[in-house]
C-alpha cells in the first residue's frame, strides 16, 4: 500500500474528523436508546466525549496508516499548537464541566453531582490520548528525518 506524503494538517485532519464524527454517532446511538423524545442529559454529554475519544483513535490510526512525511518545521509547529490547544481547550472544559451551569436542557444536576466528575474524568482521558497521539505523530516523523 502506498502513503500519501502528507504532513501534519492532513494528520490532524484525518484524527479531528474521527473525533467529531465519533461524538455524533455515540450521542445519537445513545440518546436515541432512551425512551421518549431526544434529550440532553449529563448521560448524553459522557457519551459524546466517549465517541469523541474513541473517533480520535479510529482517525488517528487511519492517518497513520494513510500518511507519511518527514515532518518540516511547519509540521512540528502544527503539532505542538495543536497539542497546546488540546491542553488549553481540556483545563477549561474540566473546570466547567465540574462547576458551571448546564441551564434548563440540563436540569437537577447540581455542583457535587457525581456525573459531573465522571464527564470531567472523560475529558481529562481524551485529552490524554490526543496528545499521546501527537507525539506518537511527532515521533515518527522526526525518526524518518534521522533515518534520510
Amino acid at each position: 500500500m502506498q502513503q500519501d506524503p502528507v504532513g501534519a494538517g492532513s494528520t490532524l485532519a484525518w484524527s479531528v474528523g474521527g473525533g467529531i464524527a465519533g461524538g455524533i454517532v455515540f450521542g445519537v446511538v445513545y440518546d436515541g436508546m432512551l425512551p421518549g423524545a431526544p434529550n440532553l442529559t449529563m448521560w448524553t454529554l459522557i457519551a459524546v466525549c466517549l465517541g469523541m475519544g474513541v473517533g480520535w483513535a479510529v482517525g488517528s490510526a487511519a492517518a497513520w496508516v494513510h500518511t507519511w512525511r518527514r515532518w518540516s518545521v511547519g509540521d512540528a509547529l502544527w503539532l505542538a499548537v495543536a497539542a497546546a490547544s488540546i491542553v488549553l481547550f481540556a483545563i477549561v472544559a474540566m473546570i466547567e464541566a465540574r462547576t458551571s451551569s448546564f441551564g434548563p436542557a440540563i436540569d437537577g444536576i447540581g455542583r457535587g453531582h457525581p456525573t459531573r466528575q465522571i464527564l470531567a474524568t472523560v475529558i481529562v482521558v481524551d485529552a490524554v490520548l490526543a496528545l499521546a497521539t501527537l507525539v506518537l505523530f511527532g515521533l515518527r516523523g522526526s525518526s524518518a528525518n534521522r533515518a534520510t
